[in-house]
């Protein structure tokens, strides 16, 4: 017996959704076509004294195949691209594609989206890696298959989806703060 009434209530029962969310995010924002085949981790404890008692999504990594193709369309929510499938296999995150198609998974990371542009979160955050990212950047130009050639291509992509993602999840009374 339950007195769930609402999926929300029962995947909230079971799932940190503030973690999947922030996974979510992440893998929007990079685009890595990584993201269903393992590049992050989840735990889960049921003991007693469980200080994960939810599945969480924890620790993204490997993001070698991540920052390419267009900045104007949804990845990490998505079936992975055929072409990409035909070469290297489905990448599909199952959990973030039906995420994805409920209005009130998507509301939170509207709100999250939000309030990180208001804090200007992600600009300060893009300003720190690229300076970081200067004495890096002969690496980045090595010609590897996927990503940039460039740390200043790089940047460029990043605030190319950051400006798209802006126009798909900004809360639409917060527009007047739209370049942040």
């Amino acid at each position: 017996d339950s007195d769930v009434t609402t999926a929300e209530e029962a995947v909230s029962n079971v799932i940190d959704i503030d973690s999947v969310r922030d996974m979510y995010i992440l893998y929007e924002i990079v685009h890595d076509y990584d993201c269903g085949e393992g590049s992050f981790y989840m735990c889960v404890d049921f003991s007693k004294d469980s200080k994960c008692p939810k599945l969480k999504f924890t620790s993204p990594w490997d993001f070698n195949w991540a920052y390419n193709d267009s900045t104007e369309k949804y990845y990490a929510g998505a079936f992975t691209d055929k072409n990409f499938v035909a070469k290297k296999g489905d990448r599909s995150n199952p959990w973030f594609i039906i995420l994805c198609k409920q209005d009130w998974f998507m509301a939170t990371v509207k709100e999250k989206w939000t309030e990180m542009s208001r804090e200007k979160l992600l600009q300060g955050c893009i300003k720190t890696e690229r300076e970081y990212l200067k004495e890096y950047d002969a690496d980045l130009r090595k010609g590897e298959e996927w990503g940039p050639d460039s740390a200043e291509d790089l940047f460029n992509w990043i605030e190319n989806r950051i400006y798209w993602l802006n126009s798909q999840w900004k809360i639409k009374s917060d527009v007047s703060n739209s370049a942040s």
